[in-house]
């Protein structure tokens, strides 16, 4: 069977050719859903067979608006025809661990060719564009045990498991369960944060990633377990660069601990994306704790200019002891941007970067010394 869905995109057209496949092994034939104008599958079996090709096999076309009916046509039928002949991913072996233990088993075995499948939501389309090619698939969904957030003596703990969505309301009392809403909004689409995981977003360590900002100036825990032990982890040694860590193969990240934060903390975050949903160029996070209306400790972590997020010390030592002036705001935003160095890509140069971080530092400042 063949459908067509059609929707504009700017000056272009996006076309859907959709191919409903055999059965796949131990699983049943899914239903295509159309969200937000996004295509997915739902109703799929949870089976641990092996998946040698999609139950159903999505195809985006881009075409001009104003190309000519028949050569649309024509274009189309050639272009489905060669696309559908086959999966996008590579093919892989697929397997559902129902706890830890299994999960460390199968790493142990199939780690070093293999991927942890949680959110899906940056693996997924890697594998789709063969970017990522494991040749096995460790889907951790079904471990009801890591799907937790609490606190405990002092700290927030996150299950591998917890979903963006979950942090979008208060988990948390103090400043740090205000504070994880206002960031949790800026961490792409609804569709990306109902499935994302805080944990898998740590685990990818993509410099743009949130939490992984959040985690990097809030000096967070992070807990690494494999057959071989457990670890607890620091970011200045966990993060080695862009999409980079320190996790061996065989290692599946279990656990985030974040630091409650007290009454007398305030909170400032600050983004910088071309448009909502967008990965962000830059972006600060601000802590601040007042005595008697003087900065007595002070927390900046910079994220999306750099290759991994980093607190900025220089700053946190001007602000410490000061009454929070803009003029100090300001001045930390300028040490901050001199003191990083920035990436420089197609979306915008070294220099560019630098201001934005100068911007970001003194809005995210702003906004803890109002609250």
């Amino acid at each position: 069977m063949r459908r067509r869905v059609q929707g504009e995109h700017g000056n272009y057209m996006i076309v859907y050719f959709v191919k409903t496949a055999p059965r796949a092994m131990g699983g049943r034939r899914g239903a295509l859903r159309l969200v937000g104008g996004r295509i997915g599958l739902g109703g799929q079996d949870r089976g641990d067979a092996s998946i040698s090709r999609p139950v159903i096999t999505v195809c985006p076309l881009r075409l001009p608006l104003d190309l000519p009916g028949r050569s649309f046509s024509l274009i189309a039928r050639n272009i489905a025809t060669h696309r559908l002949s086959a999966m996008k991913p590579v093919s892989f072996r697929y397997f559902a661990p129902c706890t830890v233990d299994q999960a460390l088993e199968l790493l142990a075995t199939h780690g070093g060719e293999g991927k942890i499948l949680a959110g899906g939501q940056s693996l997924v389309p890697a594998m789709n564009f063969r970017l990522a090619r494991p040749a096995s698939l460790i889907d951790i969904n079904r471990i009801d045990s890591l799907d937790y957030v609490r606190e405990d003596e002092g700290e927030l703990r996150i299950g591998a498991l917890a979903r963006h969505a979950r942090f979008e309301g208060p988990v948390a009392g103090g400043a740090l369960g205000a504070f994880l809403p206002r960031v949790a909004r800026h961490i792409g689409h609804l569709p990306i944060r109902t499935r994302g995981t805080f944990c898998g977003s740590i685990a990818h360590a993509d410099p743009a990633s949130e939490w992984c900002l959040l985690a990097a100036t809030l000096d967070a825990g992070f807990l690494v377990v494999s057959r071989r032990g457990r670890r607890n982890v620091r970011p200045n040694e966990y993060f080695v660069g862009a999409l980079t860590t320190i996790l061996e193969p065989d290692e599946l990240l279990t656990e985030i601990r974040l630091p409650l934060l007290g009454e007398d903390w305030r909170t400032g975050f600050a983004e910088f994306s071309r448009r909502a949903g967008d990965f962000a160029l830059a972006m600060c996070a601000a802590f601040l704790r007042f005595e008697d209306d003087r900065i007595v400790e002070a927390r900046i972590g910079i994220g999306g200019a750099t290759d991994r997020p980093s607190r900025i010390a220089a700053a946190e030592a001007l602000l410490t002891g000061s009454e929070g002036a803009p003029d100090i705001f300001r001045e930390a935003g300028n040490i901050a941007a001199e003191t990083i160095d920035p990436l420089e890509d197609i979306h915008a140069s070294a220099e560019y970067r630098r201001d934005l971080v100068r911007a970001m530092v003194a809005r995210a400042l702003d906004q803890a010394s109002a609250r």
